[in-house]
């Protein structure tokens, strides 16, 4: 499920949003995350985001397939230090 939010003047496409926690999962395939330009953006919105106060967390899609069950509990530990 894609959000997105609109952070200074720009329009962030997130992949996943825990608005109301403040927490962001993206998750970063090698294939559309590789290049110049994709490096020097996804930098430029990670720190966007950081200075709006939103911790983001970074998932490979092979971390999501080979142990998801470590990535849940990742996540709720950061939105239950959020809370």
């Amino acid at each position: 499920v894609q959000s997105k939010l609109i952070i200074g003047t720009k329009r962030r496409r997130l992949d996943l949003l825990f608005k109301e926690l403040g927490v962001v999962i993206e998750v970063d395939g090698y294939a559309w995350h590789s290049g110049v330009d994709h490096f020097e953006a996804d930098r430029a919105r990670n720190n966007s985001l950081a200075v709006s106060g939103f911790l983001v967390l970074h998932w490979t899609w092979s971390g999501m397939q080979d142990r998801p069950e470590e990535l849940i509990v990742e996540l709720y530990a950061a939105l239950n230090r959020r809370r």
